[in-house]
């Protein structure tokens, strides 16, 4: 099997899309090389895996070349010749039209096509007003203070002005400021998703020009970004419900990137009102549910398995397991392939633990063939612990609780806030063990005491509080 990057770019490309390359390739406008348009034909049979051991340069040489001797060089320079002429086709089959726009209203100022040039200028300018972005709002009045200014109108009229040629700069600094934002914003999220050390650049002085002229928030894409910011730097209440409703009235027009950057904040948000003693779940749990609406993850076939994992966490941390089912049902297909085993299994043990099915979920959690994704093994072992304890084998129980406080001690990638909330349900869970093992009521009294008196965010604090009370009746 003959590997190659070309291959890679290929297997990507669907069946309309790879009739459309092999069109590309047959134009001579794009390609010259009649040979390029042999290779294809001889190739596209292996689409979309090309795994097949057929597929060897001796195999691709002779189906151009039959019966001459076979020379490799050859090969390689079509094949690379090829890969160009598919590159060069992806790229234009994802050029943004709006691009098209300005380079064709570049031309015609260029060559001082006045009339045509307001009549596209005037249609680029509604249609960009409707996507607010603030790049190519800047290049487009750019393109209209270069064109005024060509037209000299101001040289035959005294004290003559035009607004136009001062709103690139302003459009630009908007551009910059929305472009820092948007930075800030993902530094802002990477820094709370893994256990890292992450200084922000320019993140006051952005914030103090903001604060100092808040003219540049006069459009609600800036307003949107600025409050993002406060979200994640102050976790301020009213940026939250400002930007979550301009969020929900203004979804259709923001790029997924953008949609996704705001959900996250809203997550951390939530989590850290629950880290600080409110429970916020129900509103976590809202915004996992709005995230499913506003970003198409089954038209793209694809979900991220952090994504899953939080929504799968969060529908089981408010107990809505009718809907946490039907979840895994048609989002974990969505996974990419490596993370699956990790998602389908623990999955399913923890739905099978909420039926009662305490044997069936350990042979699930067995099948979980290695960890993929940092935070599966954590919950997998407070889901083997909460096994143990209702199965009566607390010698198992202990044994792990043990080795979850050495695999924290040891683990470099999980945040140290989740350390620490894992850490708190390691105490409050030994001391439950403890007092369920001893028999002894006053001691369980003593653990309910303990327990109820733990302050903040306490996960599993409701199983806690039901394994007490199950204990109790007894």
């Amino acid at each position: 099997m003959l590997k190659n990057d070309l291959f890679i770019l290929l297997s990507g490309l669907n069946k309309d899309e790879m009739k459309k390359l092999g069109k590309f390739v047959k134009s001579p406008y794009y390609n010259s090389n009649s040979k390029a348009c042999d290779l294809f034909v001889a190739i596209k049979q292996f689409h979309p895996s090309f795994d097949s051991s057929k597929l060897t340069k001796e195999f691709l040489h002779n189906e151009l070349y039959s019966g001459d001797k076979f020379v490799e060089g050859t090969i390689n320079y079509l094949l690379s010749e090829l890969q160009t002429i598919t590159e060069k086709f992806i790229a234009i089959e994802n050029l943004d039209i709006e691009l098209l726009d300005l380079s064709l209203l570049k031309f015609l100022s260029d060559n001082k096509y006045e009339r045509i040039f307001y009549k596209n200028f005037n249609t680029a300018e509604k249609k960009f007003r409707k996507i607010n972005d603030s790049l190519y709002n800047f290049l487009l009045s750019d393109l209209l203070a270069h064109q005024i200014d060509k037209e000299k109108n101001h040289v035959s009229k005294k004290d003559f002005y035009r607004t136009e040629w001062v709103d690139p700069s302003k459009k630009l600094i908007a551009f910059f400021l929305d472009a820092m934002l948007a930075e800030i914003i993902l530094l802002s999220n990477y820094k709370r998703t893994i256990n890292a050390s992450l200084e922000i650049p320019l993140l006051n002085e952005v914030m103090k020009f903001i604060e100092d002229d808040p003219s540049y928030l006069d459009d609600e894409l800036s307003t949107f970004n600025y409050h993002l910011i406060r979200i994640l730097i102050y976790y301020d209440d009213q940026s939250y419900i400002t930007s979550k409703n301009i969020l929900m009235k203004k979804h259709r027009q923001m790029s997924e990137t953008k949609k996704g950057e705001a959900l996250n904040a809203f997550q951390i948000f939530c989590s850290y009102k629950l880290l600080s003693g409110e429970d916020f779940r129900n509103e976590e749990f809202e915004i996992a549910k709005l995230r499913l609406v506003v970003i198409p993850y089954v038209k793209a076939k694809s979900i991220g398995i952090d994504i899953f994992y939080k929504t799968f966490m969060l529908a089981i941390s408010v107990g809505d397991f009718q809907w946490v089912e039907e979840f895994v049902k048609k989002y974990s297909k969505l996974l990419p392939e490596k993370f699956q085993n990790n998602a389908i299994h623990y999955s399913n043990a923890r739905i099978l633990y909420q039926k009662k099915q305490p044997d069936k979920a350990l042979q699930e959690l067995s099948k979980i063939s290695s960890f993929s994704f940092i935070h599966y093994k954590p919950a997998v072992k407070i889901l083997q612990m909460m096994i143990y304890f209702d199965t009566g084998h607390f010698p198992e129980a202990e044994d792990s609780a043990n080795a979850f406080t050495q695999f924290l001690r040891q683990d470099k990638l999980i945040p140290d806030e989740n350390k620490k909330a894992y850490q708190k349900f390691i105490k409050n869970y030994l001391i439950l063990l403890k007092a369920a093992a001893s028999g002894n009521p006053a001691k369980m009294e003593d653990a309910k005491m303990k327990i109820d008196t733990t302050k903040g965010f306490l996960i599993g604090r409701k199983w806690l509080d039901d394994k007490i009370i199950q204990r109790m009746k007894k």
